[in-house]
């Protein structure tokens, strides 16, 4: 396991540009529970860690309401 603070700072990330974790989770093919605790988690795998990753270079590039958000 690795530290999770890139990753709790990368969900926090997407969800103040406007990313519901509903939103972020779907596009993880993951359930939003499980995602709610990576946001509060002090250590994740180096695989999560990369997703997480991923999915912020991904989502953080577009605009929320064009993909449904209200």
């Amino acid at each position: 396991a690795i530290d999770a603070t890139g990753t709790r700072r990368r969900l926090q990330a997407l969800v103040a540009i406007g990313w519901p974790f509903s939103h972020i989770a779907r596009h993880l093919g993951m359930h939003q529970r499980p995602l709610a605790e990576l946001a509060r988690a002090q250590n994740v795998t180096r695989r999560t860690a990369q997703r997480i990753e991923t999915a912020y270079r991904q989502l953080c590039r577009l605009d929320p309401a064009a993909d449904g958000v209200p």
